[in-house]
């Protein structure tokens, strides 16, 4: 019964977003769930039907893409930026390539049947890309395709990750696959208590995935084996984040925890005020939760609260760090994101031209 009501929080939060983004005139202003990335002094952010390049330091719009919004593209996935390009997925079966000076797109990819909620991955020289009717496309980095995944047998939501030898792809059918990056094929897969949302976080040759029942996993990935599993309060949207061994992350209950990455003991756990449906970020004194309740959390790496800024509107995903600044973006709010220092101080607010 709780993975049931889990899954089920988890396809309305989904589903309300995007049907709300594809209704009426099809432009949504900042009602829509917008999907956040940051790369050096650039906050990318993509919302309803415009991606949006906005400096780190003043939050001034840069560019917009396209240039003239169409009311039947829609973007929901974060951007993916590497190098002199950026990968963005819609919400129909189009994956752009964006020059990140000027905003002007450099090709496209149609080929797949599914819709891109997650973010991709981009390695050396291939592009993977997850979509919502459970295929991972790899593609090299112009945009052909290369091969297709099909062995998932339920939407990727969860952006791949990698160590250089193989791809990591979390899935909504319980399921973490292992990838040949050369060939496609499945190498291992290993089967967890519940649907994987976000990226596993990768680290030093362990697999930390956070399921909707509410189980943290670290996972060996030279032999799949589980190395321990460790319980939280409620279902685990997001994936943990880590700093000198201890992985931070929070519950849709609103609980935040701090959980030894060795054995996966519980070190503490501290309130957030409301449901943590995304991921923390790291900053050099404490680690940054939102909440859909509208909160803005930074807790320091000791457990203690150390400020909360209450936001009209409702916060997902991940803040954006950079240059002392932590980056928020908004759900039905009067701004698309507002920027604090590492003190809490409000720094700028961006709201885009009519």
């Amino acid at each position: 019964m709780k993975y049931r009501k889990s899954i089920y929080m988890a396809i309305f939060l989904i589903g309300a977003v995007l049907f709300s983004s594809c209704s009426g005139s099809g432009s949504i202003g900042n009602s829509s769930w917008p999907g956040m990335s940051v790369n050096g002094d650039t906050v990318y952010l993509s919302n309803s039907t415009v991606v949006y390049a906005i400096r780190m330091a003043d939050g001034n719009l840069t560019w917009k893409f396209p240039a003239e919004a169409k009311t039947t593209t829609h973007f929901y996935a974060p951007v993916y930026s590497s190098g002199d390009q950026l990968i963005v997925g819609d919400y129909l079966n189009t994956l752009y390539s964006i020059n990140p000076q000027t905003g002007a797109q450099n090709w496209t990819f149609t080929e797949a049947t599914g819709r891109y909620i997650g973010s991709v991955l981009v390695t050396e020289d291939q592009i993977f890309a997850p979509v919502s009717n459970s295929n991972l496309y790899a593609l090299s980095t112009s945009g052909q395709k290369q091969w297709v995944f099909e062995d998932s047998t339920q939407a990727l939501w969860a952006q791949p990750v990698s160590d250089g030898s193989l791809i990591y792809q979390a899935s909504m059918d319980h399921h973490v696959y292992a990838v040949n990056p050369r060939t496609g094929e499945q190498v291992w897969n290993l089967e967890l208590d519940g649907a994987v949302v976000y990226a596993p976080l990768l680290d030093d040759g362990t697999l930390y995935a956070t399921t909707l029942s509410g189980t943290l996993y670290a996972i060996n990935t030279k032999d799949h084996q589980i190395l321990w599993q460790s319980a939280i309060d409620s279902d685990g949207w997001g994936s943990p984040v880590m700093n000198e061994g201890t992985l931070y992350l929070g519950d849709l209950s609103g609980q935040i925890y701090a959980i030894n990455s060795v054995d996966g003991s519980q070190l503490w756990k501290v309130e957030a005020g409301g449901p943590v449906v995304g991921c923390g970020n790291l900053t050099p004194n404490g680690v940054v939760f939102v909440t859909e309740t509208g909160d803005v959390v930074f807790v320091g790496f000791d457990g203690i609260k150390k400020w909360t800024r209450s936001i009209e509107g409702k916060l997902y995903g991940r803040p954006a760090i950079g240059d002392d600044r932590i980056v928020v973006s908004i759900m039905n709010g009067e701004n698309l994101l507002v920027a604090y220092d590492f003190s809490g101080n409000e720094v700028w607010t961006f709201v885009p031209a009519k």
